[in-house]
């Protein structure tokens, strides 16, 4: 009788262990799952990834050669990304590099390039699957050249820190490499932009099928600050109704358009020397408002921006790569929009 109470406690207690040890795994299969989700939900882009340092330095090594010869049709073409100094990220990868834009392909002899990433490279390195980037690149060999790449930069950070409905940007310094061995290697100025997709993300948008929008379907917030935008920095060379370097999202909760601005090398505060000044723009005004909100929504718009002015100014001082001059005259120009905005904004006598 002793011998079988003994049995029976000992099967409890083995069943009670049995029982902790299966709650102890339980317990810590729940801990991995939220690790899992949280580590799911702080996923990297590879744009946010390269986008972690003042100057990002990379090298691009493909068939130079090849692709300006090239750059008018629409081509990819094997290239290596290499980032130099990497810490925290795989420094080398396998890309497709193509040509695009419309006017600078056919203009600069240098053009803007796309940056196409493998999906299955990104995701074994625990990245997001946006896998496009665009690379602002030198037009030329002129000696202005870089700065206008510079210039534009600004212009783009400036936006950044009006209003988050911007694309993000970050300033790299590429070294170009010939893998055909007819060109020599060069270090220049680019900058990298965040993606469409991305950006949609960001903002808990959703992608708008339709080319351009009127007016009438643009958030009236966003229209207001976008249009007093181009207005500072004296951009002609845009238009929602056809997105002309506009890109129009869709809000998702009440389907209002979001038109998020970029190629700002024709505004009069970037001055690329392969524009001109359109005849809307003379000498005297040198800014021209294209667009269509109303009094209210523009005076708050204004308000905006002068609360921005400060952080403006110190970002446009702090680029320090940048000559001297150079950054004068964007500061220059910046204030005399801060000058300007008190009267009565220029708008054309005759449709634009």
């Amino acid at each position: 009788m002793f011998r079988l109470l003994l049995h029976t406690n000992c099967f409890k207690v083995k069943a009670f262990i049995t029982i902790l040890i299966l709650i102890q795994v339980v317990a810590i299969g729940c801990v991995s799952a939220e690790e899992v989700t949280r580590d799911a939900d702080s996923t990297k882009s590879i744009f946010q990834l390269l986008s972690d340092e003042d100057v990002l330095k990379i090298s691009i090594t493909t068939d130079i050669e090849n692709l300006l010869a090239h750059k008018n049709i629409d081509t990819s073409q094997k290239g290596l990304l290499q980032i130099d100094g990497a810490q925290n990220h795989v420094k080398d990868w396998n890309i497709k590099v193509s040509a695009r834009g419309r006017y600078r392909r056919k203009t600069c002899d240098f053009p803007p390039l796309k940056l196409k990433f493998k999906k299955k490279e990104l995701r074994a390195n625990g990245l997001k699957t946006y896998n496009d980037l665009k690379l602002v690149t030198h037009c030329s060999e002129r000696a202005e050249s870089e700065e206008l790449v510079l210039k534009e930069y600004l212009a783009y950070k400036i936006l950044n820190i009006i209003t988050p409905q911007s694309f993000k940007v970050q300033l790299v310094k590429a070294t170009w490499i010939d893998s055909g061995d007819h060109h020599n290697d060069e270090v220049k100025w680019a900058y990298l932009i965040e993606s469409e997709e991305e950006v949609i993300e960001r903002l808990g948008c959703k992608p708008y099928k339709e080319h351009g929008a009127l007016h009438e379907q643009l958030d009236p917030e966003n229209a207001a600050i976008t249009y007093l935008f181009q207005y500072m920095i004296g951009n002609h060379d845009w238009k929602t109704e056809s997105s002309q370097n506009i890109c129009l999202i869709q809000q998702s909760t009440d389907d209002d358009i979001i038109a998020i601005p970029y190629d700002f090398d024709f505004s009069m505060l970037v001055g690329a020397y392969y524009t001109s000044i359109p005849y809307i723009l003379n000498k005297t005004n040198k800014r021209m408002y294209l667009g269509k909100s109303s009094a209210a929504e523009t005076k708050k718009a204004i308000e905006l921006f002068q609360l921005k002015r400060k952080d403006i100014i110190t970002e446009i001082k702090s680029c320090n790569h940048l000559s001297r001059s150079s950054r004068q005259d964007v500061i220059s120009y910046i204030k005399s929009f801060y000058r300007h905005n008190q009267k009565p904004l220029n708008k054309p006598k005759t449709k634009y």
